[in-house]
Order: C-alpha cells, then sequence, then structure tokens
C-alpha cells in the first residue's frame, strides 16, 4: 500500500472526532453504499447502526470496512465520496451568549482528510468538471499557467511565431507551417486519445483515428520514436482509447532564429519533446527517446569521423532535463538501445520495455486500474 496504516489512522479518527459522519440525520447503510460500495453485510450495518445503535464508529471503520487493509483505490474512494454532497454535516453549537448555531463541518472534514494525506503525494481537491463532488490527484510541481496551445507533429516546416501583446507576454502563431495545433482546451481528466481524435475529425472525418495515427507517425524520424509510437497504439488497443494520447514532436520551446544565426550558442538546445502526455489539466509528462546523438558528437580522428562520448553534450541535455523538471513536467527518458530491434527484425521484446514503461506510468497517475 503507498498510503500507510498510519496516514489512513489518522484520517479516520480525525473524521470520527468531528462527527456526523453519515450526514446530519443520515443513515449508515446509505453512506457505506458510498464510501465503501465494497462492502456486503448490509443486513448487518442496518440493524447495529441505524436501528440499535450497538456499533462503534470505530468498530465500522476498522473492523467491518477494513480501512487500514484495503487497497488504496478502495480508501482513495472513501476519501472522496466522503465529501460527497449528499452528505450534509451540521453541528449544533452553543455559543458564549447561549445562542444555538449551526457550523457546517465539511471544510473541516476536508482539512481533515489533507492533513493525513500530507505525507503521501496526494490530495483531495474540488472536480471542476462536477460542481460540489471531489476527486483524488497526485501532488507534483505544477505548471504556473494552463495550456493554451499543442503545437505538434510538425514534419518540416517551423512554425511562424510572434509576440502580439509585449505587455501580457502573449503569443501569437502566424503560421503553424505543417504542424498541428491543438486549441480546443484541456478537460480535467486530460487529454485522452478519443479527445484528440474528436478534435482532428475536422481534418479527417472519415477513419479518424488511423489518419491521426498515420499522420502522427509521418512525423517520426528514428526508428526507436517508431516502434514507441506503434507499441502505444497496440497498449491502447488492448486497454481502452480513453487513456492519455501519445502527442510527438511538441513544441516546448521556441527560438524563432536558427542555431547557425545564433552562431551555434542557441537559446534552447532542445525545442521539440519526442513526446508528451497531457495526463491532467495540472500533469504534463515528457518523453525523450535518447539517441547517441544525445550524448556524443562527432569526433575527426585521422580523417574518419566518429561518435564518441562528448561531456559537454550530455552536460546541455542534463541541463534542459533540469529545466523542465523545474517548469513542473515529469520527464521519463528511455535509451534508444532499449528499443532496438535485432536483424531478426524481432520487435516484442522492445515492444515489451514500452508497454512495462506505459502501464506503470498510468497506474502512477491513476489513470489505469
Amino acid at each position: 500500500m503507498n498510503i500507510s496504516e498510519n496516514v489512513r489512522r489518522q484520517i479516520l479518527d480525525n473524521l470520527i472526532i468531528l462527527g456526523e459522519c453519515f450526514g446530519t440525520n443520515g443513515r449508515a447503510v446509505d453512506f457505506v453504499n458510498r464510501v465503501a460500495p465494497y462492502y456486503k453485510n448490509i443486513s448487518d450495518l442496518e440493524r447495529h447502526m441505524d436501528r440499535f445503535k450497538d456499533w462503534t464508529l470505530d468498530q465500522l471503520f476498522y473492523d467491518e470496512l477494513g480501512l487500514l487493509s484495503v487497497d488504496d483505490k478502495q480508501f482513495e474512494c472513501f476519501c472522496t465520496e466522503y465529501m460527497n454532497p449528499v452528505f450534509v454535516r451540521n453541528k449544533r453549537i452553543l455559543d458564549e451568549y447561549d445562542e444555538f448555531y449551526y457550523e457546517d463541518l465539511n471544510p473541516k472534514c476536508l482539512k481533515a482528510i489533507n492533513d493525513g494525506l500530507e505525507l503521501t503525494d496526494l490530495e483531495v481537491v474540488s472536480d471542476t468538471d462536477r460542481k460540489g463532488f471531489f476527486r483524488i490527484r497526485t501532488k507534483i510541481a505544477l505548471p504556473s499557467d494552463p495550456i493554451k496551445n499543442i503545437i505538434f507533429a510538425a514534419n518540416k516546416t517551423k512554425p511562424d511565431i510572434v509576440v502580439d501583446n509585449v505587455l501580457e507576454n502573449s503569443v501569437k502563431i502566424v503560421d503553424a507551417g505543417d504542424a498541428l495545433v491543438y486549441d480546443a482546451g484541456i478537460p480535467e481528466q486530460g487529454l485522452s486519445w478519443i479527445e484528440l481524435a474528436k478534435w482532428y475529425e475536422k481534418y479527417e472525418p472519415e477513419d479518424t483515428q488511423n489518419m491521426l495515427a498515420e499522420r502522427l507517425l509521418s512525423s517520426l524520424d528514428s526508428p526507436p520514436e517508431k516502434l514507441f509510437f506503434h507499441a502505444y497504439c497496440d497498449f491502447i488497443l488492448k486497454n481502452g482509447r480513453d487513456l492519455p494520447a501519445l502527442i510527438p514532436q511538441v513544441y516546448l520551446y521556441y527560438d524563432p532564429k536558427t542555431r547557425s544565426e545564433r552562431y551555434g550558442k542557441p537559446v534552447f538546445e532542445h525545442q521539440r519533446m519526442d513526446f508528451m502526455f497531457v495526463i491532467s489539466r495540472e500533469h504534463r509528462v515528457v518523453v525523450e527517446i535518447d539517441g547517441i546523438q544525445h550524448y556524443a558528437d562527432d569526433k575527426n580522428i585521422s580523417g574518419t569521423y566518429y561518435k564518441c562520448a562528448d561531456v559537454n553534450r550530455y552536460a546541455q541535455m542534463m541541463k534542459a532535463h533540469r529545466e523542465m523538471v523545474l517548469d513542473g513536467y515529469d520527464v521519463y527518458r528511455i535509451g534508444g538501445k532499449e528499443l532496438y530491434v535485432g536483424s531478426d527484425g524481432n520487435e516484442e521484446p522492445a515492444k515489451q520495455v514500452v508497454f512495462e514503461f506505459l502501464e506503470g506510468l498510468f497506474k502512477k497517475y491513476r489513470v489505469m486500474p
């Protein structure tokens, strides 16, 4: 379990102390059906909690629902459904003037849950797509600004971008060249393959998903990148096309001048990233497939050029990696050698590397069971 027993106990104990767990005048059966749908002993629950009230909340949470030992997904469900708007928790309080008033306990309940989760990488937040509801999310360094455009899958032509308001530091895409520009907004749950395909229908209304896959594949040059994309397609065919879209050749940085115009000292070593996932509005994942050019350079040895390890090239790559992480991106690097296909043409070992990576990635961000 990633959510430890101590964390769970702290949350449950504090919720019990606050009281009104079932909602004011609520029934235990209705509460448990929402927060612990796996629980089957409903008749005993109704008898002991709603009728005779001879079970304590400690017995219910710890013994009956087993909230210290259920898997993380079930405990996360408990935390988010505990804040379901059907549970109105008003506590009657006598003030210093002997007057009664009612205090809404739900803000304190949310604080108790998130205080307990403080030592984890999780937090419970409002679900902006469902007013009044809550969801669990992973806490990481977040990009400060929302995504407005995604410029991706350029083949040869560099986009023409200008600053159209210097005071507000906003940019305008004058000509995207042969790149695609996604500008339809990012759903709360991220940009899935299905959502990207819906957007692409304006270009290819027939057989859209296959045409989109072919268009994205055409922007890739190296065999390892193409294999990674093919493996991703196989993965979503098996596990669902509502998983995050794999977006290739994404411009994260942009310099209108070429390397030669900068006299060999570009502002950004890498402007386009190999791949990106938009997991949610807050979480952006960059995947780089590192070929030999990432850590080696051409060296002239007795009139013949060889690829040789270059500490300067490697340092540049590490600096760019570090800057992306500090900008709020999760960055994963895969060695091109891991995706190497031998002379026998068998792609399965390399694809298995991709399958294992994607499964681990999507489970980490809780977009896949």
